[in-house]
């Protein structure tokens, strides 16, 4: 394995006084050379590249290691499920022609109950007593469990992979955070048999002579019980082994247990700011909290506007335009009227015809020459910009990538070659370069006269958008409802209030989309001053509640279900009829002031960049439900979704702004798909930084195109007015610049009569 070749190096161990910004700046400028180009380097810096790109590669294949195990256990269920269903569904007709037998069978007893006959003569009437037997037989056997759990068909996934996992195991070194490991403890003494050749697990066998008893402390469930303990009191070997994988990938996921020398798989407290970092950002009021008092003064101020909600919802229900009462008691929403109002596409209509026709590799130069976002794009080496010829070939890049053209074809359409684009893609186009140079686009787009019609900045939304991938690479996952029989990634959009995107992050099938609406909020450099944030009902969580009123955002996800929003409070109190099917009971308050601190702690640790929040969400939604913090954090998303719902249903004003942000996602999207035209629309890259380098650059072009429309939208403004149209502000707002069907993205064919190639004369071949 890598892992094994990569620990014979014995790299030296690094210094912790290097910053972690500058280990990856040096690691991926190791990455980046040739053997020849890092031969004519000094010793010391060639030697300083190496060390910084092997560290950063060992943690990388760490890292995916433990993802590959991680997806072969959740595989392996998935397996086990479709082979349920499918049994289920092969053995249909017979269950069903068994269970008529038995419906017979128990009505005659039940109907000789009643009559006060011979049951036995009753039920045999009806039904032979042969062919009952054979029902009962037959039910037996083709029966599944009662609850469903297709836990009993594990083991035939598992024996075919059982070595990959034990050598994962025994490759990886695990630290149990917790005084006592049993998922550790039963691994560990399968490896000790495993070494001694013993394949068979008891209770208590004997080993070279010595007495040995298997940990058993891991198999806590009942379902891992039942296919562990067999009839005749011995163990099963691979049940045995998968509970502690199951529980491995568990404490694993929740932080009780450790990898060395990984990125992700940190100890816990790994994750946040010294205690004395922590001291001193209180001591010097530098914590850059929304909620930075005490547990008190906040739970009392919650609790007073909780009261104050309800009041005012019980008042405003009668005349209420959000929510109305049905015939059952039950609250459901009111539908809203369409956005858009109709004298508003006229408008709209004449704008983006007035928008002059452009090739897309005009509307890129005409966008850098205003804004020169592509001085953002620097060489790993030298930081210097790309200038003349280079200039043209980073453009042409960006266009092959963003258009998903690929440098192969973009090399027939133009004239760089594959070696020449690939190069400046390799040189230039990294993640810190791509975000920068968006931000950029952003800022220009903040400060044009015609943005502030659609907004201020302050405010954004985020949505999920898919796209099919072929092959098989790490964050793709099968979903018929959106790729049909082929795979595909989840990216995660964030746009802001005029329309452009400042955050772009491919998702894991894993995870939902909730862990990682903060990240981009915190940990931008634009203008944006983002306040408030919307998603859809996919993108919330309780703990993202929680941490968005720490770091100061107004969360306000969209709201389909009213009978799914559990409602909590401080204290108890008195709570109006109406809503008492959604009152929940409430928090536990002392669980929030004993932890205050450290909930505190752990929101500045995603504030200061010492964490993503992503990584600490995750962490905290996997932990079990004995971590205090985890549930801390949750009790107080309860209160401030309490909150926001009881504001939901009070005002629409609030519930079309969660549409029209959202809105503006899907209008994003939709542009994405139609730039991301080639190849189908399929991404072919397995590598996840290839793949992420694909989409920002996307991202990119729809920024620039964002850029482009805004001012001419606002020069057709001015000129159509001066002609006499009649163009309303109020109209401007639903004006989109997120527009293309003016812009030019196949190029432009040239036709001209034969140049000489005949069949007596054909074009050389490319062989070389």
């Amino acid at each position: 394995m890598r892992i094994h070749y990569l620990r014979d190096l014995a790299l030296p161990d690094l210094l912790a006084t290097i910053a972690p910004y500058h280990f990856r700046k040096l690691a991926r400028r190791g990455k980046q050379y040739t053997p020849y180009t890092l031969q004519r380097f000094e010793d010391r810096k060639r030697y300083a590249l190496l060390v910084a790109h092997l560290h950063h590669h060992q943690q990388i294949v760490i890292d995916e290691t433990i993802d590959m195990f991680d997806q072969m256990l959740q595989r392996f269920t998935r397996r086990s499920q479709r082979k349920q269903d499918k049994y289920i569904q092969t053995n249909a007709n017979l269950l069903h022609r068994d269970l008529h037998y038995l419906v017979d069978a128990v009505e005659a007893l039940l109907k000789a109950d009643d009559e006060g006959t011979d049951p036995l003569k009753a039920v045999y009437a009806v039904t032979d007593k042969k062919i009952l037997q054979q029902t009962v037989a037959s039910v037996r056997h083709h029966a599944r469990p009662a609850d469903l759990d297709a836990i009993d068909l594990l083991e035939g996934q598992y024996i075919p992979h059982r070595k990959t996992l034990l050598d994962v195991y025994q490759t990886l070194e695990f630290q149990s955070v917790l005084d006592v490991s049993p998922p550790m403890d039963a691994l560990d003494y399968v490896l000790f048999l495993r070494q001694h050749n013993k394949r068979v697990v008891a209770v208590e066998q004997r080993v070279h002579g010595e007495s040995h008893v298997a940990p058993l402390k891991h198999i806590t469930r009942r379902r891992w019980r039942k296919q562990v303990y067999q009839d005749d009191g011995k163990l099963n070997p691979n049940y045995y082994e998968l509970a502690a994988f199951g529980k491995l990938r568990a404490r694993l996921r929740s932080g009780d247990i450790a990898v060395t020398d990984s990125l992700r798989y940190r100890d816990f407290e790994g994750y946040l700011l010294s205690p004395a970092v922590w001291k001193y950002l209180k001591d010097h009021q530098q914590t850059r909290l929304a909620l930075d008092g005490d547990a008190d003064t906040y739970l009392e101020g919650m609790d007073q506007q909780i009261k104050s909600l309800w009041t005012a919802f019980a008042d405003q229900l009668d005349s209420s335009d959000v929510v109305s009462v049905n015939d059952d008691g039950n609250l459901h929403l009111l539908a809203m009227g369409s956005a858009v109002p109709d004298e508003v596409k006229p408008t709209a209509y004449q704008l983006q015809r007035a928008l002059p026709r452009v090739q897309l590799t005009h509307l890129l130069a005409e966008v850098n020459a205003w804004t020169g976002f592509l001085g953002a794009f620097t060489y790993l080496n030298s930081s210097r910009h790309a200038l003349g010829e280079r200039r043209q070939r980073l453009m042409a890049a960006l266009v092959a990538l963003g258009t998903n053209m690929g440098f192969e074809q973009m090399a027939l359409a133009g004239p760089y070659s594959h070696q020449e684009l690939a190069a400046v893609a390799d040189w230039y186009l990294r993640e810190e370069t791509l975000a920068q140079g968006l931000w950029q686009l952003d800022n220009f787009t903040l400060r044009q006269p015609m943005s502030r019609h659609w907004g201020d900045g302050t405010r954004s939304s985020s949505d999920g958008m898919r796209f099919p991938v072929t092959g098989n690479t790490a964050y793709a996952f099968a979903n018929p409802k959106f790729f049909g029989y082929r795979r595909g990634i989840n990216v995660l959009t964030h746009v802001a209030d005029i329309w452009t995107p400042f955050s772009t992050q491919i998702i894991s099938a894993n995870d939902r989309e909730a862990l990682y609406v903060i990240d981009a909020l915190c940990h931008h450099e634009t203008s944006l001053d983002i306040q408030e944030h919307f998603t859809d009902h996919y993108g919330y969580t309780y703990h993202v509640f929680a941490l968005c009123a720490f770091l100061g955002f107004r969360f306000a996800p969209e709201i389909q279900s009213l009978t799914a929003q559990y409602l909590f409070t401080v204290n108890s109190t008195s709570i109006p009829n109406v809503l008492l099917s959604l009152w929940k009971g409430t928090i536990d308050a002392d669980l929030i002031r004993e932890h205050w601190d450290e909930l505190q702690r752990l929101a500045a640790s995603i504030r200061h960049g010492e964490v993503s929040a992503t990584l600490i969400m995750r962490k905290l939604a996997s932990y079990p439900r004995q971590n205090q913090l985890a549930k801390a954090l949750n009790e107080i998303g309860k209160l401030e979704r309490t909150r926001f719902v009881l504001e939901y249903l009070q005002s629409n004003p609030l519930r079309r702004r969660v549409r029209v942000a959202l809105n503006k996602g899907e209008t994003l999207h939709s542009l994405a798909r139609y730039i991301f035209f080639g190849q189908l629309g399929e991404m072919h890259e397995r590598d996840f930084v290839r793949q992420y380098r694909r989409i920002s650059c996307l991202m990119l072009l729809i920024s620039a195109v964002a850029a482009w429309n805004t001012v001419y939208l606002q020069q057709s403004v001015t000129t159509l007015r001066q002609r006499g149209f009649d163009i309303p502000d109020e109209h401007l707002q639903h004006v989109s610049p997120l527009k293309a069907r003016h812009i030019n993205l196949l190029g432009e064919y040239r036709f001209q009569d034969s140049d000489g190639y005949s069949l007596n004369q054909l074009r050389p071949l490319r062989i070389p």
